[in-house]
């Protein structure tokens, strides 16, 4: 009794709740439920035992699929298509019923085969093949055939020593293919894109027209042992090219072959082979499997030191001086199938992995990947407390770029980290390979992700639950903003620096605050108590007693962590070189907080003005108003040097004043007595001009002198200057 249609619906139903289709979703639900009830009405069928087993998990699919799921179980399921193909995670069904069962293969051998033409699956060009239906008719898990598989023209060194060292430690390959007998269609189990998933394959294989060479793995104790090449054939689909093969690796392809934890070791020139000791201990308890990947050399080269470039081998044995290698390509002559070295001076890659324990739960995160700005906050970021030594494994979801490169930063934080610079760093995983092994001792630790490469990642924990990281507090607010030509103010000890960007941070009830500024610069903000200010008002001079915190430019991050009364502040972000960039502002909160960006003009119309001292001590702009009760305000500022921009913290000043006049009248409108010595930024003058006329802006120094003068005079209303 076949229930392939059964599984379809099953199937589909878990698809459509993936993209929140719940109404289709419900329908293949019962389509599923109906299919089953056409079995059980069959006379033949009524008594399968299978049949409660799968009534009863096709009424819980009802309820589960009209349901909203987690995001990474939708993303388990929408992680099925690649192309134009599907390839389902492996459904338990209980009772040791799974979806890779022979029962949910079709009975009608007739079915058409999905590769019926050669146009279905590629094979390397100016090479004559044809697909053929093999007579798989030898299954049967002999170890000592399998143990004689061998790679030929087909250059997948790392499938076939990874089947090799699989079956050496009691792995049976042979529970990845259904069903053990003569069929149209094939279901191979394999594990890759965060599940074991399942593989249609046709039962054609390629023979090369007029050759006693195979593109297919065989052994050459059983030249009719076919059913690891149609696993091998599924390997391939699932890589993407074929019998075109692009490459791999032997602990990649051990992990999808059984699950086993992959660990690739970079071998420095100097290892020793003590490195082995333990692990072949290992080895022989069958726990992990060993292999081994030689550097890049030429062929002569090869030649003279009996090992193949860019290869891999499985690690046969080991007796603490001398590693015996099993080479999976077989030339004519079989016994050089065995190599022995005795250091590990020609080889880049150690391939461990490592046999998961039975009674290990796991607890998996699947999300998407986007490429973003460098923010770390905007990176993926996952939360573990660890009460023993735990393992993770993040795995890059195929397909796979071949520039692939990925980076996990291990912080000592219970929170969501938002600058590098504020916990301590355990651990940096680097690596090209589409797969990274993550071990971590007891304690709390976050785990940031950066990748290259947008799409759909998996990571997996092995024991201990993960989750999500989350914010400190949980208040939240992220600001994006831009230093521009006329917000690039600079430091604080340039007279520019008042032109930053200005926010008003506003504080209704005593709360703990997280602020973090990035840019891709060095890079700092300061916080000013504004007991003086208004709203909207930007600040005038670099307070120090004002200021809350005092710290050095860091770049690309700064961040503090602040206790703040109630009230109004303001914050002025700054990079130390004034460089135009983008820049964001995240304010993490315990309490509700408002921020609003002030603007960068002191009014809605300026007039810039510049004059020099030369040797002189006063100077007056006149200018026109033409609105009664209009408020002005004035800023004047000196710069010493009068070829530069701006003027420095350590540059001479002289002692400035302003005061306002009638023109007319000559009668003062404000009179300022004292000179200011403390204008860095500017020296400033405010006043509502109840007339309109012309009036007199009056500016002194201290003493004759040199130096240029920049003055901004700002309204609500339109000015003239005369």
């Amino acid at each position: 009794m076949s229930l392939v249609k059964f599984l379809h619906h099953i199937q589909r139903s878990n698809l459509l709740n993936s993209i929140e289709d719940y109404k289709r979703a419900k329908s293949e639900a019962i389509d599923a439920i109906k299919e089953l009830n056409l079995k059980a009405k069959d006379s033949l069928n009524a008594n399968a035992p299978f049949l409660k087993t799968l009534s009863e998990f096709a009424l819980q699919n009802y309820e589960r699929v009209q349901q909203k799921q987690p995001v990474s179980v939708k993303l388990l399921w929408l992680a099925s298509k690649a192309g134009d193909t599907f390839f389902f995670p492996v459904i338990d069904f209980g009772e040791e019923i799974s979806s890779a069962s022979s029962i949910f293969i079709e009975d009608d051998c007739s079915a058409i085969n999905e590769d019926e033409s050669t146009s279905a699956i590629e094979v390397p060009l100016g090479m004559d093949v044809r697909f053929e239906a093999v007579a798989t008719t030898h299954w049967q898990e002999n170890k000592d055939h399998l143990l004689n598989l061998f790679q030929d023209l087909l250059t997948n060194c790392s499938f076939v020593s990874s089947y090799l060292a699989l079956t050496s430690v009691g792995f049976s390959t042979y529970s990845l293919i259904s069903p053990h007998s003569t069929s149209k269609v094939y279901k191979v189990a394999l594990t890759f894109n965060g599940s074991k998933r399942l593989v249609d394959v046709g039962d054609r294989l390629p023979r090369i027209v007029d050759s006693n060479r195979n593109l297919i793995l065989k052994s050459f104790t059983d030249l009719h042992l076919y059913w690891p090449a149609l696993i091998e054939k599924a390997y391939l689909q699932v890589m993407g090219h074929g019998y075109c093969f692009k490459g791999s690796n032997m602990a990649n392809d051990t992990y999808m072959l059984s699950g086993w934890l992959p660990e690739v070791v970079k071998l420095s020139t100097n290892r020793s082979l003590s490195i082995l000791a333990q692990l072949w201990q290992m080895r022989t308890r069958n726990q992990v499997t060993l292999g081994i990947g030689t550097e890049s050399f030429s062929d002569e080269f090869s030649s003279s030191i009996g090992l193949t470039g860019e290869h891999d081998y499985v690690i046969e044995d080991f007796d603490g001086k001398c590693i015996t290698l099993k080479n999976p390509w077989v030339t004519d002559d079989i016994s050089t199938r065995l190599v022995k070295v005795d250091s590990l001076t020609h080889f880049k890659y150690l391939y461990i992995n490592w046999k998961p324990r039975s009674d290990s739960e796991i607890f998996q995160e699947i999300f998407i990947y986007t490429l973003k700005e460098d923010h770390i906050v905007d990176q993926p970021q996952f939360t573990i407390e660890c009460d023993k030594e735990t393992w993770l494994l993040l795995e890059k979801h195929l397909p796979v770029d071949e520039n692939h490169w990925m980076r996990i930063n291990v912080y000592k934080s219970r929170n969501k980290v938002v600058s590098p610079f504020d916990n301590d760093e355990h651990s940096v995983f680097e690596t090209n390979n589409r797969l990274q092994l993550i071990k971590l001792p007891p304690g709390i630790y976050t785990l940031v992700i950066w990748s290259n490469n947008p799409g759909r990642y998996s990571l997996a924990s092995y024991g201990t639950p993960l989750y999500r990281s989350v914010h400190q507090f949980p208040h939240l607010q992220l600001i994006h903003g831009e230093w521009v030509n006329e917000t690039c103010g600079g430091n604080w000890t340039v007279a520019s620096y008042i032109n930053n960007p200005h926010y008003d941070l506003n504080i209704t009830k005593p709360t703990t605050i997280k602020l973090v500024l990035n840019a891709n610069a060095l890079v700092n903000f300061d916080i000013f108590f504004a007991d003086k200010l208004k709203p909207g008002q930007r600040i005038r001079s670099y307070n120090k007693t004002k200021c809350l915190s005092v710290d050095k430019y860091s770049q690309d991050y700064q961040s503090k962590l602040l206790e703040l009364e109630r009230g109004l502040y303001k914050i002025v972000v700054s990079n130390f070189d004034g460089s135009p960039t983008k820049l964001k502002l995240l304010l993490n909160s315990s309490e509700a907080v408002s921020i609003d960006k002030i603007p960068s003009t002191m009014s809605l119309y300026s007039i810039h003005h510049t004059f020099y001292w030369n040797q002189k001590n006063r100077y007056k702009l006149f200018f026109k108003t033409s609105v009664y009760n209009t408020s002005i305000i004035v800023k004047v500022r000196h710069t010493d040097d009068e070829n530069a921009l701006y003027g420095r913290q350590t540059d001479y000043r002289p002692a400035l004043r302003a005061s306002i006049f009638n023109a007319a009248t000559k009668e003062p409108v404000q009179i300022n007595q004292e000179f200011r010595d403390d204008c860095l930024y500017g020296l400033f003058v405010e006043e509502t001009l109840l007339e309109p006329g012309e009036y007199i802006l009056l500016i002194e120094r201290f003493e004759i002198g040199k130096g240029r003068c920049d003055v901004v005079l700002g309204s609500d209303q339109r000015m003239t200057l005369l």
